[in-house]
């Protein structure tokens, strides 16, 4: 089977052979490695959306103003800037002795709709703006320059 010369059947010697099996394995996971596809490049689409909160101190909601760059209160990704705000009476749901539920306002709170613009990501047909989807119901705790709270997000238009 080996040779004198130390060749496999007088054709190739073991060690030469292991050596080019190495480097055609290195040179397939090279290709394999330039033929996929880059990331795709994700696409950023303007985008409005507005955040609620149904009851609020007063004294905080008086500090959001129009201009205003709001980020993701837990990872400090921006959500935003602040193109309209508006505030109502504070309320609550409440439930009376009887059983059924009543909307009561809360005295010294306001309730807020935040909208804001931004350039979300699009991931397929998905809005999400830094790790948060743009979906209506999502949770986000925001910060603004002098405040934080916590909202839902109750609208989204493209």
């Amino acid at each position: 089977m080996i040779d004198e010369k130390g060749k496999v059947w007088g054709i190739i010697n073991p060690i030469d052979f292991l050596l080019f099996l190495i480097l055609l394995f290195g040179i397939v996971f090279i290709g394999v490695k330039m033929m996929q596809p880059n990331e795709i490049v994700q696409q950023k689409k303007e985008v409005t959306y507005s955040l609620y909160n149904s009851t609020e101190y007063a004294f905080i909601v008086n500090r959001i103003k129009e201009g205003d760059i709001l980020r993701n209160q837990d990872n400090g990704d921006i959500l935003g800037e602040v193109i309209s705000v508006k505030t109502q009476p504070g309320k609550v749901i409440t439930t009376k002795s009887d059983g059924t539920m009543t909307i009561s306002q809360v005295p010294d709170k306001s309730s807020v709709i935040i909208t804001l613009k931004t350039k979300a990501k699009v991931k397929g047909t998905d809005l999400e703006q830094g790790n948060i989807p743009l979906l209506r119901g999502a949770k986000v705790k925001i910060k603004g320059p002098s405040y934080s709270l916590e909202t839902v997000i109750n609208d989204v238009s493209s």
